[in-house]
């Protein structure tokens, strides 16, 4: 696979192998998807989340602000025995 990149990131990436965090440009590259792929996992994951929220919201299936603070406030004491 043949990348162009930007000179801002290649000067960063060559900052990162210079500093000794990484051997190669190779790795920070590997590095650096790694991290993307991650945040994109966590999107998509934070995105469904969002998506059930909605759909139990469409459906009436919801607790009210106070609600919520009753439900951890009980769960609280449960845990902690307060």
């Amino acid at each position: 696979m043949n990348v162009t990149l930007s000179p801002e990131i290649e000067s960063a990436i060559a900052r990162l192998v210079k500093s000794g965090r990484y051997a190669s440009q190779a790795d920070a590259l590997a590095a650096a998807v790694k991290l993307l792929d991650e945040e994109e996992r966590a999107l998509a994951e934070v995105r469904g989340k969002l998506k059930d929220g909605a759909e139990a919201l469409d459906r009436g299936d919801a607790h009210t602000l106070t609600e919520v603070a009753d439900i951890l406030q009980r769960d609280h004491e449960d845990q902690f025995g307060l």
